[in-house]
């Protein structure tokens, strides 16, 4: 028990300090001074609506005539790393400093407070806001010195009093808390409701009674799902108190491109468009030479939304099942192309990666693929399988930088392969010229093929009155074309011409049969 109450005093002291009131100490009496009177330390009063003056709703940003962040609240951009988070603030930032961002800061240069936790100001800050060209003089690093006149972080609530006195004082437009969960004092349990909401409640308090925009900036926890806002790290609490809520997420074939889509408008309309972005390289000049840094551009409206991107990247499981899928085909394909076939038997049998996982990874190493003629000769005649015909097409695949290798790939089998001979129709084309019709007249002193009857222009039948020559009875079968006993006389009456397939030489050949025999 002596432990317990310990602990409790422990607690309570280390809220004292941070500035946290205590639930019991709220509500405890309050002496007034007088012997035996106290008063209550909280009151409740009343205000009837008819005394409160209604506003219209003032947009900070506004996009296409539809309000997306509205002046005085808090709010936050919320994605997984390197998406861009950071790179949008900051585009925030240097607009309203220079009064261009389209909404009620337009046209009246602004000061921001950046609180930048994570990232170094003179080798990231300030080398984005000069590339998103910013009037640095009215951007501030906000720090706090103790009594001990030691530089420490911001830590809300304990220093919630600063921070609105610096909004007033430099007629701050917006501050930017990056991270947000960063700034939040570490005497809070930042995944425990009420605690959260006792540094995110005076926040907003501050930006509804200054007009400030606070945006805070978080991120998404490993979970999957496609709910931008159930995704963000931390209590539900985060979630709740913001006004507008922006998920990010990166192309997941190119992450230099990326769509924003506003989960939560709570003062405008919901539903607004998705919004694309780009991130480009920006060489920036200082002192000590030129800085590259990433600049965020804008594009306008997206077919996308960050849940269509979400709902295709999968659990944070599968996305480490993709990372290995990829380090695998770095290997795998690290001396140049080979058949897929074999990289994919390899893949599931030696490493366990499945098929589907092995597919989106080749889509985001940009793998090279094509069909090339490299398999085993082989044709296929009277539904057996010969070892004499062209080789077969087998799929092959590559990383990028073989490309030029892929492509030779196959070449020379290609001519080895035998061509079709000069002047020999092919199986199709006889077979196309037995079902076509035939409606051109035949020439004088031949026949039609078996079963058929010539017709001439006027529809009649050209058979009657055709002069015809006769051959000897039991002459047998024409011989070939080109053949010395080949007659050059027409045919004997009832005796039809056909062309017939050698299989031995793969050609057509004339040959005639009697009408009268069954067979033919």
């Amino acid at each position: 028990m002596t432990g317990r109450r310990e602990t409790r005093k422990q607690a309570a002291e280390i809220r004292r300090k941070a500035g946290v009131p205590d639930d019991n100490q709220e509500h405890a009496p309050k002496e007034t001074g007088k012997p035996g009177e106290t008063a209550p330390r909280r009151r409740l009063i009343l205000t009837p609506a008819s005394e409160i003056e209604p506003e219209p709703v003032v947009w900070a940003w506004e996009d296409n005539g539809h309000g997306r962040i509205p002046a005085g609240s808090l709010g936050l951009t919320a994605g997984r790393e390197g998406t861009g988070k950071s790179s949008f603030a900051i585009w925030q930032a240097a607009r309203v400093t220079i009064g261009t961002l389209p909404g009620a800061f337009h046209g009246r240069p602004r000061a921001v407070i950046y609180v930048a936790v994570e990232d170094s100001w003179k080798h990231t800050i300030v080398p984005r806001l000069m590339a998103a060209g910013a009037d640095l003089t009215r951007v501030y690093r906000a720090e706090v010195r103790t009594i001990e006149d030691e530089a420490v972080s911001l830590s809300l609530p304990a220093d919630n009093k600063l921070l609105e006195d610096g909004i007033t004082k430099y007629d701050v437009a917006l501050v930017v808390l990056d991270p947000l969960m960063s700034a939040i004092s570490d005497t809070l349990d930042t995944h425990v409701n009420r605690q959260v909401r006792r540094a995110l409640d005076p926040l907003a308090g501050i930006a509804d009674r200054t007009g400030a925009l606070i945006m805070g900036i978080a991120h998404f926890s490993k979970s999957g799902g496609t709910d931008a806002s159930s995704l963000i790290t931390g209590s539900g609490a985060f979630k709740d108190v913001a006004r507008f809520i922006f998920a990010f997420a990166t192309d997941e074939d190119d992450d230099t491109i990326g769509v924003i889509t506003q989960t939560k408008n709570s003062l405008g309309r919901s539903r607004l468009p998705s919004l694309a972005y780009r991130m480009i390289e920006a060489i920036v000049p200082t002192t000590k030479g030129d800085a590259k840094v990433g600049r965020f551009v804008l594009d306008g409206e997206s077919e996308r939304s960050v849940q269509d991107i979400l709902g295709g990247q999968g659990t944070a499981e599968e996305q480490d099942e993709k990372v290995n899928a990829e380090n695998f085909l770095r290997e795998a394909l690290a001396s140049g192309p080979r058949r897929s076939r074999d990289v994919e038997e390899e893949a599931k049998e030696l490493h366990g990666i499945s098929q589907r996982t092995l597919k989106r990874a080749r889509r985001d190493l940009h793998i090279k693929a094509a069909q090339k003629a490299t398999g085993p000769r082989k044709r296929v005649r009277d539904g057996k399988e010969w070892a004499d015909g062209p080789p077969a097409n087998e799929w092959w695949i590559c990383l990028p930088e073989y490309q030029g290798d892929l492509e030779d790939l196959g070449q020379g089998a290609n001519r080895d392969a035998k061509a079709p001979k000069p002047n020999t129709p092919t199986r199709a084309e006889c077979q196309r010229a037995s079902d076509g019709p035939r409606d051109t007249a035949w020439p004088p002193g031949t026949l039609p093929p078996a079963g058929e009857t010539p017709q001439s222009a006027n529809g009649q039948s050209q058979g009657a009155g055709r002069d015809t020559a006769t051959r000897p009875e039991g002459q047998g079968a024409e011989p070939a074309v080109g053949d010395p006993a080949r007659p050059s006389g027409p045919l004997p009456p009832g005796a039809v011409r056909e062309l017939v397939l050698d299989h031995t030489t793969d050609q057509l050949i004339p040959a005639t049969k009697s009408a009268q025999d069954p067979a033919a």
